[in-house]
């Protein structure tokens, strides 16, 4: 029975909606029943009773359309978020950049991914739980895996410049106890303040920072690398942007709120600071130059962005897509033996099937 009842609330306020045609039934009716009890009016009773049963019928039939949609789009399976591509490239998000940059003075290598929402409200604000959001999604994250599979447990922290337009988050720096290099990990959400201003931005960093006295230096290999850059694609598209861009896109119809959200980029950087080479921090000696070039020939910088009409769809199509980019950069860093060396490195099991 109260089911029944549940039912018929549903009905009456799914029927009720389209106030405008009851409305107009109701008058129908009133002029049916006033031509019952008094003769001479213009019209005959039944054009009063087609009217109501016209509204009601009007009325029911909006109900079930709006019905009908919603529950085609419920059972039709999700489009995937589109990749818009380009839209990070040139200087503006490198790591030295933005306004939670990473001073890369007294720094090590670092790595970043960079996301945002494909749209945004002018009038969005991040909020105190939204800054909240961003760290507890940290926290428990592709990313947080690979650094403790690397390094100790380090808390996620707020930190300055925080406001209503920017939240920052940083992981304390962490090593593990055998190991003469450190980890330190940051994550900047950054909103326009004005039409002028820059896109909505998310940027996720990772910073290794060998010791400068330890022998041999420590660097990361380079599957250490290819899985880094999976770990933060992870983090950024699937669980960091589905928490926090809703709450800054602009409104959507009720009956469009569980589409996905759409994503704009990714972009990853690769920076070595102070005239350093990526080859001071990622272990490429296994690998063979051209004849004549020198360390001093590996780039010093490095982006990897995604090509025009590429999609990433999938683990796989993520796999490829960072795989593509390390081996453009050893290309460019003049490795005659970079895309074998690529090809053979082992898939990321920790992210599952790569499909």
């Amino acid at each position: 029975m109260k089911q029944l009842w549940l039912s018929l609330r549903e009905y009456v306020f799914a029927v009720a909606k389209p106030w405008w045609q009851l409305a107009v039934g109701f008058v129908g009716a009133g002029f049916a029943v006033a031509t019952a009890f008094k003769s001479g009016l213009l019209l005959p009773t039944w054009v009063g009773i087609a009217v109501a049963i016209g509204a009601l019928t009007a009325a029911q039939f909006t109900a079930f359309h709006r019905i009908r949609i919603a529950r085609d789009e419920a059972a039709a399976p999700f489009a995937p978020a589109p990749w818009i591509v380009n839209e990070f490239s040139g200087g503006t998000y490198w790591p030295h950049h933005l306004a939670g940059y990473i001073e890369m003075s007294g720094h090590g290598l670092a790595v970043r991914i960079v996301v945002g929402p494909r749209e945004w409200d002018l009038h969005a604000r991040i909020s105190k739980p939204l800054r909240e959001l961003l760290r507890t999604a940290l926290a428990d994250s592709a990313f947080e895996r690979w650094l403790t599979g690397r390094a100790n447990q380090a808390p996620w922290n707020l930190r300055m410049p925080t406001g209503p337009h920017i939240a920052n988050v940083e992981r304390v720096a962490s090593a593990v106890d055998h190991d003469d290099a450190t980890y330190s990990a940051f994550a900047l959400f950054q909103l326009p303040t004005s039409p002028q201003s820059p896109r909505a931005v998310l940027a996720v960093d990772l910073v290794f920072a060998p010791e400068p006295t330890a022998q041999p230096t420590p660097q990361l290999t380079l599957a250490d690398v290819h899985e880094l850059c999976l770990a933060l694609l992870t983090t950024a598209i699937d669980q960091v942007a589905p928490k926090l861009f809703p709450a800054v896109e602009p409104p959507r119809g009720r009956l469009r709120r569980h589409r996905p959200v759409t994503v704009a980029g990714p972009s990853v950087y690769l920076c070595a600071p102070n005239g350093r080479t990526l080859g001071d921090y990622i272990d490429l000696s296994q690998l063979y130059q051209v004849k004549g070039a020198r360390q001093e020939n590996i780039q010093q910088v490095a982006a990897i962005e995604l090509p025009f009409g590429q999609r990433l769809d999938g683990l796989g199509a993520r796999d490829q897509f960072v795989r593509d980019g390390l081996k453009t950069l050893l290309e460019g860093s003049a490795f005659i033996d970079g895309d074998e060396y690529v090809d053979a490195l082992p898939t990321y099991e920790a992210l599952g099937p790569q499909t």
